[in-house]
């Protein structure tokens, strides 16, 4: 899988204005108007351990301008490194600490990417919130029915039959 090209579709369907820079053709930077930051994709988890830091300052420094004019949004600058390869143990942990590392910006550090879903979770971080509800197909009346059942079967059906309001309030002060 091209993990350059599934963030990119990934940010973009989330709204982020998405650049590739020309230099390097293993990252992407995304902005939109409160969150801004950098994908960046390597080839094993020891090279995101051993690069992360210059990554996160060299992207830190190329925006240092914009950062002065937009404080806003210093507080949302996200720096993401991701791979395919699949981690040892120690290097899980590893990237665990460089996401708590909290200097210059908030990181994120997956491996083991193999699916459009896998590299989706990854940038959860800085996607909007989605709904995971599916909906199914079902007797809406019946549903109706289940929910106004603090009222006796006379009343749901003249709700649910009639249109007529008079006929409605008069069955619902007569029992109450």
């Amino acid at each position: 899988m091209n993990l350059v090209e599934e963030s990119r579709s990934i940010l973009r369907k989330a709204g982020y204005r998405v650049l590739q820079p020309h230099q390097s053709p293993s990252v992407l930077y995304f902005e939109d108007e409160s969150v801004y930051g950098f994908v960046s994709v390597f080839p094993t988890t020891e090279e995101i351990i051993a690069n992360w830091k210059e990554e996160q300052d060299g992207f830190l420094k190329l925006h240092v301008e914009s950062l002065r004019t937009a404080t806003g949004k210093a507080w949302n600058a996200y720096s993401i490194f991701l791979t395919e390869a699949r981690p040892s143990p120690e290097s899980q942990a590893e990237l665990l600490a460089i996401e708590e590392d909290f200097r210059g910006t908030r990181k994120v550090a997956r491996s083991h990417l193999k699916t459009s879903d896998d590299v989706h979770r990854a940038l959860f971080p800085v996607l909007p919130i989605g709904n995971l509800v599916t909906l199914q197909a079902e007797d809406l009346r019946s549903r109706l029915r289940q929910r106004l059942g603090f009222l006796n079967d006379k009343e749901i059906a003249a709700l649910l039959e009639s249109g007529d309001v008079e006929h409605l309030v008069s069955l619902f002060l007569e029992n109450k």
